[in-house]
């Protein structure tokens, strides 16, 4: 009798310790994203060395995400298609910069530098653009690569 109540234990617990395991598992992120990002801006940012340029695996993965990205697609829809982003910025309104009106993602192609304008940067790269309520309102495709620089001929 003792037996038997053992190994009923012994089953229970057996189960119990991979139900446990595999949810620490799907929450740690094993879903195949290779591309997990930091959840703060400042983390993600600084996983970023200039000049940039991600790998083919990545600008795959933004590429053929992007072209199932539509307007009214939700924030964590665009996230399943496309990995985390590489920024999350805030869009402030146009007239009053002290009232927030959406954020943005930004999918980092390529960028040589951290600062200064698009051209300067040389950058390449996807932002999408949120409402309030987490939906797509606008898509950018932001590319400076391999423009002439500088002044007139």
């Amino acid at each position: 009798m003792f037996v038997a109540w053992m190994t009923k234990t012994m089953i229970m617990a057996m189960k119990t310790f991979t139900l446990l395991l595999t949810a620490f598992l799907v929450s740690a992120g094993c879903s195949g994203n290779k591309y997990k990002r930091p959840e703060t801006n400042e983390a993600r940012q600084a996983m970023l060395t200039y000049p940039y340029k991600a790998d083919r695996e990545r600008v795959e993965q933004i590429d053929r995400g992007v072209i199932r990205v539509r307007v009214g697609t939700s924030s964590d829809e665009v996230i399943r298609r496309m990995g985390n982003p590489d920024e999350i910025n805030d869009t402030l309104d146009k007239d009053n910069w002290d009232k927030k009106v959406g954020f943005s993602f930004v999918y980092i192609k390529q960028r040589d530098k951290a600062c200064g304008s698009v051209e300067e940067k040389n950058e390449d790269l996807i932002r999408i653009h949120f409402n309030k309520k987490k939906e797509v309102t606008r898509i950018d495709c932001v590319t400076s690569v391999g423009k002439k620089r500088g002044g007139s001929p």
